[in-house]
Formats: C-alpha cells, sequence, structure tokens
C-alpha cells in the first residue's frame, strides 16, 4: 500500500478541504492517506464521511507541536509529534491537552497582532477567523497578511523577516513537552510518531538524543520531502536502531507549500 502519512486541510494551515484531499490522493494513486491538522481534530469527522466513498483508506490523524530543551545546551526545540489511528472524537485527555493549547495560541496571536500593529502592519484576527474554519490561527496566516499588505514578497520572507526565531516579532510560543503529546495520542488510542526529523535538526546525534529522553514513539517519518536523500538514511538507521515504523508523508498544506504535491512523499506498508 502506497500510504501518504502527513497532510493537512482548511482545519489546521492547509487551504483545501477535507474531501478535496481525498480526491487529490486518488489522483495521485495513493491507497491510503492520513488527515493530519494541526493540533486539531475538527476535520476529520469531514475526513473520514468521505472516506466512506472512496477506495482510498482515510486515516484518522494529527500533528501536535511540543517544545524539546536540548539537554546540553538548554535551548528550546519545537518538536511536530504526529499521531495517526487518532480516534474522530479524540480521548478525554487529548482533547484537554488540546483546549489548553488553543488558550495559549489564543493569547500568543493577540500579542503578536499587537506588536505588529505597532510597526504599521495591521492584522484583523476577527476576519481572518471568518475566512476559515480553522479554530487555531498559526503564524502561516499571519505570513500571509504580511504579504498581501506588501511587508514582504513572499511567506518564506515573511517568516524569515517577522515570524520566526532571528525574527523582528518572534515570540516563543508555550507548547506541551513532547513526553506529553506522546502521552496524549497513546491514551486517545492512537500511534505517536516522530515528525520530519531532520527539518528540526540538522545532525542526527539530536534526532538520538530525543528518542533517549522521551519514552513512547512508535514510529518515526523516514519520507518526507525536505529530507535530503543522506537524511533519509540517517532517519532510517535511527529507525532500525530504535526499533520504530518507518513512516513518511508529503506535509501537503495546498496552495501554501504549492512546491509539495499530495504523495510527494509516502510509505509503502
Amino acid at each position: 500500500m502506497k500510504c501518504d502519512l502527513h497532510t493537512h486541510s482548511i482545519f489546521s494551515d492547509g487551504t483545501c478541504s477535507p474531501e478535496e484531499i481525498i480526491r487529490l490522493a486518488e489522483e495521485a494513486g495513493l491507497d491510503a492517506v492520513a488527515l493530519t491538522d494541526h493540533n486539531t481534530f475538527d476535520g476529520l469527522p469531514r475526513f473520514m464521511a468521505a472516506g466512506e466513498k472512496s477506495m482510498v483508506r482515510t486515516v484518522p490523524g494529527i500533528e501536535i507541536s511540543t517544545n524539546w530543551i536540548h539537554p546540553e545546551t538548554d535551548e528550546v526545540h519545537e518538536i511536530h509529534v504526529v499521531g495517526l489511528e487518532i480516534p474522530v472524537e479524540g480521548s478525554e485527555e487529548l482533547v484537554g491537552v488540546l483546549d489548553a493549547y488553543r488558550r495559549r495560541k489564543a493569547e500568543s496571536n493577540e500579542n503578536l497582532a499587537r506588536r505588529l500593529a505597532m510597526a504599521g502592519i495591521e492584522i484583523d484576527l476577527e476576519e481572518i477567523k471568518k475566512s476559515t474554519p480553522a479554530e487555531n490561527i498559526n503564524r502561516a496566516f499571519f505570513a500571509e497578511e504580511i504579504v498581501k499588505q506588501g511587508f514582504a514578497k513572499t511567506m518564506q520572507e515573511a517568516f524569515r523577516i517577522y515570524l520566526e526565531p532571528g525574527g523582528d516579532f518572534y515570540e516563543p510560543p508555550t507548547r506541551m513537552s513532547v513526553q506529553e503529546a506522546v502521552d496524549a495520542i497513546i491514551a486517545s488510542g492512537g500511534h505517536p510518531i516522530f515528525a520530519h526529523p531532520m527539518l528540526t535538526f540538522k545532525d542526527d546525534a539530536d534526532v538520538r538524543l530525543v528518542l533517549d529522553e522521551v519514552s513512547g514513539f512508535e514510529g518515526i517519518e523516514v519520507f518526507y520531502p525536505a529530507h535530503t536523500v543522506d537524511a533519509s538514511h540517517a532517519v532510517k538507521l535511527i529507525a532500525e536502531d530504535y526499533g520504530l515504523r518507518k513512516s513518511g508523508g508529503s506535509d501537503f498544506h495546498g496552495e501554501r507549500k504549492k512546491h509539495i504535491r499530495l504523495g510527494d512523499a509516502f510509505v509503502t506498508i
């Protein structure tokens, strides 16, 4: 089975509906596709319902943003944890974790909008909310507005100048720990996957440090569009050394990442 196990819809920061993702999976010749929206499973009911009318198997999932503190440098790294086979309604523990995340994210967004306004960049959060079913407004929405207003030429430039670590307006968000996310996914009956490790880290030794410290990961993304051949090989060795399942996916976002098509990276099961 050819499976793309990492995609995003309009319920987070993608531009395709859950139904469109299934249609594109059919066109790409996939046998299975997972919807793994950021920090929400709001799109899963529509995704699973549409999947009942398709030959493509639909896998309910999520991608959770977490923080990990490097034990040697004390540097904070953002690590994404994909959960696969998440119940559509989620578990009580996972719902609680995501509700807390939403509250912190909303406060962070309001603060970021105020700071940008002081620099002459007016971001209307209420208008953004009206334009999308996504409950969590993340930095991609801010970047789009910055480009629309002419303060950056591309999304990548908007992130680099304003929104990424080192950017003028970046503020470290409060996230749950990697262990908390892994535990919540397991409690829900799902399977925790270490997402795009070599996009997060330059050195595979750091990936191993995370796995030494965090218990419960069942898989790791070996196949990912931004992974070089060497990076994929390094992660494959890590998967074998730690007894993890080899996962993979495109991290498809539709028009927000035009260079990535559904099925550009996949795992064969």
